[in-house]
């Protein structure tokens, strides 16, 4: 569960303080934080983990 908080505070930092970016520059931090967020929640077994876990450059397609 610790895990989880961090990754969660983590990824809500992310979000929130980092400047604005188009969709096609997703700073690999940020992706890397996300990976991390669906490892850690067992992504793999979600009842939709549509468009998760892609080719880095293709976030928003």
């Amino acid at each position: 569960m610790n895990k989880l908080l961090t990754t969660i505070t983590l990824l809500f930092l992310l979000i929130f303080t980092l400047p604005s970016v188009s969709c096609s520059q997703v700073p690999q931090i940020e992706r890397d934080a996300l990976v991390t967020l669906y490892n850690s929640t067992d992504g793999a077994d979600w009842t939709d983990n549509t468009g998760w876990m892609g080719a880095a450059g293709i976030e928003c397609s």
